[in-house]
């Protein structure tokens, strides 16, 4: 026995120690009871047990696309969730789960850089939305969810990733070719040698290209001038 949510008494019958349920209504609170028949009729009723049915959370969009629309800014476009598939006995039904927003993480494709770089934007029912100071230095991925009726989010969606401008801007507004190595730094380290104490070691470190899908190796040039 099952109380429905217009507080009616509603019994079905199982010859097995477990029954399924399907049709409930979401965001209700239904109160379960069961009891057992032998040859001498129908034993007590259990203790009641009750529990609140959650709202099913909407698919993440589909169709997404993301393009720079100028040095600082991305424009994402998406479509609405698809319809969800549920089944009631052996019949397999659609309906569209409402969806009140979206939640849109963005961060710089290589975020051991900078993860800082790593943004939440939460909009509502919309179809559009523009990201706002990224940098025009370096690649993004992108990925949304969408927000149900109870405010609870549904899974993210597959990552699209948007290139880097193909030049980048230093602090100057000076452009420069995104292929370049930037923040060359040298560090004393203690010599690997140390038998012969007149040699000296360097640690050179340095930050690859924003563009890195055609990198294989990096070249080091050094020179030397007596002080």
């Amino acid at each position: 026995m099952f109380s429905s949510p217009q507080n009616t008494a509603n019994y079905q019958n199982t010859t097995q120690p477990m029954l399924r349920i399907d049709g409930l209504q979401e965001r209700t609170v239904y109160a379960f009871r069961v009891r057992a028949f032998t040859s001498s009729g129908p034993g007590p009723w259990s203790a009641s047990n009750t529990i609140q049915i959650t709202a099913e959370v909407p698919d993440p969009p589909t169709h997404i696309k993301a393009e720079r629309i100028n040095q600082r800014q991305i424009k994402v476009t998406w479509n609405l969730p698809r319809r969800s598939t549920y089944r009631i006995n052996s019949d397999y039904h659609q309906r569209p789960i409402p969806v009140t927003g979206f939640r849109i993480h963005y961060a710089a494709h290589d975020t051991t850089v900078d993860p800082s770089s790593e943004r939440i934007l939460e909009v509502g029912a919309v179809t559009m939305a523009t990201l706002d100071d990224v940098s025009p230095n370096e690649s993004y991925i992108i990925k949304i969810q969408s927000r149900g009726m109870d405010k609870r989010f549904g899974n993210w969606s597959d990552p699209v990733i948007v290139s880097a401008s193909r030049y980048g801007f230093d602090q100057n507004g000076g452009a420069f070719q995104l292929s370049r190595v930037t923040d060359l730094r040298c560090f004393g380290v203690k010599p690997t040698d140390m038998a012969n104490p007149m040699n000296s070691s360097l640690k050179i470190t340095w930050l690859p290209p924003s563009d890195r899908r055609l990198i294989k190796e990096y070249e080091v040039c050094s020179s030397s001038n007596l002080s």
